[in-house]
């Protein structure tokens, strides 16, 4: 199994603080295909990256790395010359190691002008945030909008015996 992260050319991105054994199923992948922008900031090759965003691209890799991240509503950012999975869901989006630095990125992404900057709205203060949480036996999705299809099924059956003999040939 390929693990998020690998590369062709360098091999498989390791993570700033986690060196070795990198497994897709644990916290030491580095995660994400923004990845080797993450852990480049992390390990202070740079001071900020910019990385695209589909389903996790930016807050996975910036998670792991300890950075900061955010996926801007698609368009306020310029896509061009992004290769998009989907035009309604790729963006551009920044990676940073402090809110203001993600704020004022941002502002250079989206080409701001210094009066309606970002960190115009950084007060410092947590009145005005509030945490909630969602009580999952309430949100379930009902079952009759979620049906198993068939050739998906069938495609997950084939690839995880795939997956089974690869691992049995590459212990012989």
């Amino acid at each position: 199994m390929v693990t998020s992260g690998w590369s062709t050319v360098g091999g498989q991105t390791q993570s700033a603080y986690v060196n070795g054994n990198v497994d897709p199923k644990n916290d030491k992948n580095p995660s994400g295909s923004s990845c080797g922008s993450a852990v480049g900031v992390s390990a202070g090759y740079a001071p900020f990256s910019i990385g695209t965003e589909t389903d996790g691209s930016l807050f996975c890799p910036a998670d792991r790395a300890a950075l900061c991240s955010m996926k801007p509503t698609v368009g306020l950012v310029p896509q061009a010359e992004i290769v998009p999975v989907s035009n309604t869901f790729d963006t551009p989006g920044p990676m940073t190691r402090s809110v203001h630095d993600l704020a004022t990125l941002l502002d250079v992404l989206t080409s701001r002008v210094p009066a309606k900057s970002h960190t115009l709205n950084m007060t410092g203060s947590w009145s005005d945030i509030s945490v909630a949480s969602l009580d999952p036996t309430v949100w379930k999705i009902p079952g009759v909008f979620i049906r198993p299809v068939e050739s998906a099924t069938e495609h997950t059956i084939c690839t995880r015996r795939l997956n089974s003999m690869v691992q049995i040939s590459s212990l012989n």
